[in-house]
Parts: C-alpha cells; sequence; structure tokens
C-alpha cells in the first residue's frame, strides 16, 4: 500500500507529456536505425589509414578506468565494456568516454577504445545504447574528432557510428524524463 502512494505522488507531479512518454517507452522497445544511414550526410570527411607507429600499444594506466573511488584495469586485448562486478552506475561512466578528454591516455589508446568500442558494442546493446549514455559519449566524441580532425582524418567506420548514434538518439530520445537527460539529448543533436 505504501509503494502504490509512493507511485501515485510521484506520477502526480509529472506533465502529461511525460506520462504518454512514459507509456510509450515502456510499452515500445527501442526504435532501431539501418546501418548504412545517409552516406551523403557523413561523406565530408575523407578516409586515411592510421600510421603503422599509431597502433595501440599499452602503456601504464591507459586500460585503466576510474570511477567512483573504483578503479579497474583491463589487462586483456580487449576492453569489458559491461563487467558484472561493477555497479550500473560505473558502466555507465565507462561508456560515457570522458577518457577521450585524459591528458594522461595517448591519442593512440583513445584511438584503439573507440575502434573496441564500435566493434564490442553492436546498437541495443545496454548500457551503452542508453539514451543518456549515447548523448554524452557523442558529446565527447564529437570534441575529440575536431581535435583529432585537425591532424589526421576521421575514419569512416567513426563517422558511421557516430551518425548511427546521432539517429538512434533522435528515435529514443528520452523526453519521458525530461531535466537533464533530455537536456543531454538535444546537446548531442546539437
Amino acid at each position: 500500500m505504501k509503494r502504490i502512494r509512493f507511485l501515485a505522488h510521484t506520477l502526480g507531479y509529472l506533465k502529461p507529456s511525460q506520462l504518454l512518454f512514459l507509456v510509450i517507452r515502456r510499452l515500445l522497445p527501442a526504435r532501431r536505425v539501418a546501418h548504412s544511414g545517409n552516406a551523403q550526410a557523413r561523406s565530408g570527411l575523407s578516409l586515411r589509414p592510421l600510421p603503422a607507429e599509431e597502433t595501440f600499444r599499452q602503456q601504464d594506466g591507459e586500460q585503466s578506468f576510474f570511477f567512483q573511488n573504483r578503479a579497474v584495469l583491463f589487462d586483456g586485448p580487449e576492453v569489458d565494456w559491461c563487467p558484472p562486478n561493477q555497479t550500473r552506475l560505473w558502466r555507465y561512466q565507462l561508456h560515457y568516454f570522458d577518457a577521450l578528454r585524459d591528458p594522461e591516455r595517448s591519442m593512440a589508446n583513445k584511438c584503439w577504445l573507440i575502434d573496441n568500442w564500435i566493434a564490442r558494442n553492436p546498437q541495443g546493446s545496454k548500457p551503452a545504447w542508453e539514451p543518456y549514455t549515447v548523448s554524452l559519449r557523442v558529446i565527447n566524441w564529437v570534441a575529440f574528432f575536431i581535435l583529432l580532425g585537425r591532424e589526421r582524418p576521421i575514419p569512416q567506420p567513426w563517422r558511421d557510428s557516430l551518425y548511427e548514434q546521432v539517429l538512434w538518439l533522435e528515435r529514443n530520445d528520452e523526453r519521458h524524463l525530461l531535466a537533464n537527460h533530455y537536456f543531454e539529448n538535444i546537446r548531442a543533436w546539437i
């Protein structure tokens, strides 16, 4: 009974549009997008392979991540993008890609992380493809691509993935939550 009163009290503060989108979000699965997208829309950058010396080399701290006072070192050739022994929030933070803003990480490691993420996180996988997570990742990727684009072209698979993520986000926004989640969705679109 206490739980029902709590739920009714919470729902009483929602706007009608939030209730509508909450029902839609709960009843309908996430809307997928085609991988191919519109090639013309993402054709602005040319593709050039990275030089051999830019390949990933493991350096101290480059395969470690520190969130919520918990450090995790991935000691293999792959990152476990959904480590079972970490909290849900810790896993979300891993997918935000704040590591791209870390001055201690080499450019090669940052590039390797993007390649590894693309290879291991197909559309719809969680927590990688939850709207808020996609929003923050898109913002970090765009900032990194602008920085990297001054030195060399952005690889086509990265542009394709970014385009796919933005299209997916347009179809799976968080209007039902509004506040910071919807604000981050909008920031990612801009």
